[in-house]
């Protein structure tokens, strides 16, 4: 709280800091409000402080362009207004569209006005993607892409900027056009437009706020793997179900998003998506009531899955707002998920009459090696590591070698054919258990798979894939091996109990600092900000190597 005090222009709203200025008495007319208040996106007041900085800085060059009389608003012969607070860039894109847009009104046929309709719509898909394809728009006198600033924020206003300018050339050229694109007949030299795309092509324009198409606009704005793509979407189709087919996302307020949040997601059947057996031809209501009714025959989704579903959703709504512009505030912000407890929470992580049972099982894994070495080593390595499934099973033979101060490390990364991270903690460079290294050969086998091929993954028996990377197969494998070992009472458990068991032994048996677990396992780490972070760098393999040699499991002293 008191760091809050001491920022210039930084308020603190629940956990995020946003920022605040109060606009001069001369200004108010010409900027529209008394107050410029924006979040800062950070939770982190360094960070804070320095983007307020800049905000503040960009804030006072448009008070003294509003003192020289620049307009806030420009008035054309269509009546259509552009009303936003004036910055140069804009102001530049106005006086420009202010000159140009009666003459074209005026001069250019029904044909010409309807080709350069697509073209903007066409223009304003390309600007919110962000794609560095070249666009020329004389009538606004910029070329695309304009060069990058070095200020993400100041490129990304730019952005949004132009989008508005260009949505309003577009509603002005819309209402000058006597018959619709829909019905125009269509010949092949009359589809080919300016930007080369048909109608049909072009993604939703400005007046088209379907949350849908909204979505699909930012699924396609940035490489992400099927499953992802299919779960955004199917939570969006639930939030529009929900607030009865409710399509333009301008109209979603705050109240509808707090209603979703507190009175769906958490009472969402675990299966729903599937909607058959037992939801077979209910509606969503109906789903929810039969699990607030009845949680054990109908299972909820955890409260862990109601924030993931809750990040999808606030996720599209911040593209709406910063990429497409079509919103102002995020209405799915800061709302808190109620934890309703409708869920027996099983235990995790494998107990040590398991893991016995478990390594005698892998001691005939271990003879199949030669043939498929992943099942051997995926196993072991994820239980003395605590890697993810698609982590170790991605391991190429670049990731494995000795740094610079002689340590046997792993180096977890997303450089390669397939290859993909949670997130940016998931990228670390950590030390080879020393029993993995030498007791179990771990070492000698990564020296032999070396000699024989200078590339590739580690494990030849993996194949990999873009919707699930190299751990289909390896997946598949220990859902069938664990039944040789695991009792049936807790066949539920899986894969990811490895790193479940990996987290509880560092802390309870090997008693490791909470710093060098989360680095060791990809965790974000707590306490330590992203700027701090960025300037210590992560603890060194060879510091983080005498902790982990301290995780045991028993059977250690049987290889000596």
């Amino acid at each position: 709280m008191v760091i809050t005090m001491e920022l210039k222009h930084v308020i603190k709203r629940g956990e995020t800091y946003w920022f605040r200025m109060r606009t001069p008495q001369d200004c108010v007319k010409g900027v529209g409000k008394k107050e410029i208040i924006k979040s800062l996106a950070t939770k982190d007041p360094l960070v804070a402080q320095a983007r307020a900085k800049e905000i503040s800085k960009l804030w006072a060059s448009n008070f003294e362009l509003i003192r020289k009389s620049c307009p806030a608003t420009v008035e054309i012969q269509t009546g259509a207004a552009v009303a936003d607070p004036v910055r140069p860039f804009k102001q530049l894109l106005i006086d420009q569209m202010g000159k140009n847009l009666p003459t074209i009104l005026k001069q250019e046929s029904e044909k010409q006005l309807q080709e350069r309709f697509v073209f903007y719509a066409d223009a304003i898909q390309i600007i919110g993607e962000n794609k560095r394809t070249g666009l020329d728009i004389p009538e606004l006198g910029i070329s695309w892409p304009l060069t990058p600033s070095g200020n993400h924020g100041q490129d990304r206003q730019h952005r949004r900027d132009l989008i508005s300018v260009l949505s309003v050339l577009r509603k002005a050229i819309s209402n000058e056009i006597v018959t619709p694109l829909a019905e125009q007949p269509t010949t092949q030299n009359e589809t080919k437009t300016i930007s080369s795309l048909s109608v049909e092509a072009v993604r939703p324009l400005p007046e088209d706020h379907d949350i849908l198409k909204v979505t699909e606009l930012m699924l396609a704005a940035k490489k992400r793997i099927k499953k992802t793509k299919e779960t955004v979407r199917a939570d969006i189709c639930l939030l529009k179900e929900w607030t009865n087919n409710k399509s333009d996302i301008t109209a979603y307020s705050k109240k509808d998003l707090i209603d979703f949040v507190q009175n769906c997601l958490p009472y969402l059947p675990a299966n729903i998506a599937r909607r058959g057996n037992k939801y077979a031809g209910k509606t969503l209501r109906q789903c929810i009531e039969l699990t607030k009714s009845d949680p054990k025959t109908y299972p909820p989704i955890s409260h862990v899955t109601c924030g993931n579903r809750l990040d999808n959703t606030i996720m599209v709504f911040n593209y709406a707002k910063d990429h497409l512009g079509i919103i102002s505030v995020n209405p799915a912000m800061g709302i808190e998920i109620p934890k309703i407890n409708t869920r027996e929470r099983l235990p995790r992580g494998f107990t040590p009459d398991e893991l016995d049972a478990m390594w005698s099982a892998l001691e005939v894994v271990k003879a199949d090696i030669p043939q498929r070495p992943s099942h051997y080593w995926t196993t072991v390595l994820s239980l003395y590591h605590g890697f993810r499934l698609n982590e170790v099973c991605g391991l190429f033979l670049k990731d494995i070698y000795e740094d610079s101060e002689g340590v046997f490390v792993i180096d977890i990364n997303a450089a390669g054919q397939f290859k993909s991270v949670k997130n940016q903690s998931s990228v670390r460079i950590i030390p080879v258990h020393p029993f993995v290294r030498d007791q179990l050969g771990f070492k000698v086998f990564v020296e032999r798979q070396k000699s024989a091929r200078n590339e590739g993954v580690l494990f030849t028996d993996v194949t990999g894939n873009v919707v699930k990377g190299y751990r289909d197969r390896m997946s598949k494998w220990f859902a069938n091996w664990k039944k040789e070992w695991l009792v049936p009472k807790f066949q539920y458990k899986h894969f990811h109990d490895l790193r479940y068991t990996f987290a509880q032994n560092a802390q309870n048996v090997a008693k490791m600092p909470d710093r060098y677990a989360q680095e060791i396992t990809g965790h974000a780490i707590e306490g330590v900000s992203a700027v701090h972070l960025g300037y210590s760098g992560r603890l060194k393999p060879s510091d983080l190597l005498p902790e982990l040699a301290k995780v045991r499991y028993g059977w250690e002293s049987r290889y000596r």
